[in-house]
């Protein structure tokens, strides 16, 4: 791999390149970002199984990884601390060329839009926050992307920051994005015309264990892409995480729009524990149509509070339209199979469709419609086909699609 200070153009060609090649410069903030912002673990898809379904909406198996650079070449460059300096200084004459050319642009009265120009200053300007000081003190800012062509946009981008762990609590974890929550953000985008069908009525989803604030905020953007009146609340526990998960939260949503997302703290031992008579606070005294959770099942009791606050939280069904779901990505890993083996226990495959035949709600309860196993690739590796890879190159998650319904 080309080092930066042979691979990007000289620092005296970017305001001429800022002018006649923004493409270019484009791709060279690429590059960068695929150094100094390293991918999620576990978060780039090669395939799926079906091991329980009685849903018929089931994706066909994605791709297998794209060529990407070797691990240990990309460590051995991340960690360069001359190379670094370089593409700081790369990145810092970047931002002023564009500045200059939007200044001139406006000076001249020109007719012509500089928003491609705002868009390579911001661009170039959170990859230089990215890589420089706050990168040394484990502040990472992440750019996704996902498609489909399922929506009027051709990407759904987001854009997060990952802080480092507290030593003092290992429950700051959820301020740094897993591959979990990519895999589920991925769903959410393939089958947004099935999550989000409504009648006219505006959706109300939840997220559990909400992070960085990925999985809601792909949500809330498929939504804004269709036009749809939605209410999304991101809910965690751990103060700073919860801090963080609110900024992201800004950073992509800084005005008002019909997709309304907030940030809650949510204990769910205590919501658990709660009176089942005594009316939640707001924003949990009205049910939810779609519940949302990536990575949060992690010990033994996990499975039985979600299972109790789905009770008071997830809408029972309606008498037409969508049936209201919980959709919920679990990291199969030798170390927490106890821990991910209590999800089975505690929500049941569902008989059939799960319909009550007489219709009543009483019977009903809270089964697995649909569980399926996602493989990922545990890190990028260039030219790996099928037979290359074994178990110990994977990461495995289970797909839970969880609703009311009546058990096998």
């Amino acid at each position: 791999m080309l080092l930066p200070t042979a691979h990007l153009p000289p620092i005296k060609q970017l305001q001429s390149l800022v002018l006649i090649d923004e493409p270019l410069l484009h791709t060279h903030l690429d590059y960068l970002r695929s150094i100094y912002n390293p991918p999620v673990r576990g978060s780039h898809r090669r395939g799926k199984r079906i091991l329980f379904s009685v849903d018929t909406q089931n994706d066909a198996p994605r791709d297998g990884p794209q060529s990407t650079l070797e691990q240990t070449e990309l460590e051995n460059l991340r960690s360069d601390a001359f190379e670094q300096s370089y593409a700081l200084k790369w990145l810092s004459a970047l931002v002023r060329a564009a500045q200059n050319n939007n200044s001139n642009s406006n000076n001249s009265n020109s007719n012509n839009s500089n928003s491609n120009g705002c868009s390579l200053i911001d661009s170039a300007a959170a990859l230089l926050a990215s890589c420089s000081g706050t990168s040394g003190a484990g502040v990472i800012t992440r750019e996704f992307s996902f498609s489909s062509s399922n929506l009027p946009t051709n990407d759904i981008s987001v854009s997060l920051i990952d802080r480092p762990l507290d030593n003092s609590d290992f429950r700051s974890v959820g301020a740094q994005t897993w591959g979990g929550a990519c895999v589920l953000a991925e769903e959410i985008v393939q089958k947004c015309t099935v999550l989000f069908s409504s009648s006219g009525i505006p959706l109300r989803i939840l997220e559990l264990g909400a992070g960085t604030g990925l999985v809601s905020l792909v949500a809330a953007k498929v939504c804004s892409a269709l036009s749809l009146s939605v209410d999304i609340v991101a809910t965690d526990y751990y103060p700073s995480v919860l801090q963080n998960l609110a900024i992201n939260v800004e950073a992509n949503f800084p005005s008002p729009s019909k997709v309304r997302i907030s940030t809650h703290p949510l204990d769910w031992e205590a919501f658990a524990a709660a009176d089942r008579n005594s009316q939640p606070p707001p924003p949990f005294s009205q049910p939810f149509d779609l519940v949302l959770g990536a990575d949060i099942v992690y010990e033994a009791p996990h499975a039985q509070w979600i299972h109790q606050c789905l009770h008071r939280l997830l809408r029972m069904p309606p008498c037409g339209g969508v049936a209201p779901r919980f959709h919920l990505i679990v990291p199969l890993r030798p170390t927490f199979a106890k821990e991910s083996e209590t999800m089975d226990v505690v929500f049941p495959f569902a008989n059939g469709d799960g319909k009550a035949a007489d219709g009543r709600k009483d019977k009903l309860e809270l089964v697995t419609f649909s569980k399926e196993v996602i493989f990922c690739d545990a890190a990028e590796s260039p030219g790996l086909t099928e037979k290359d890879v074994d178990d110990d190159d994977l990461v495995k998650y289970a797909y839970y699609v969880i609703g009311w319904g009546l058990r096998r």
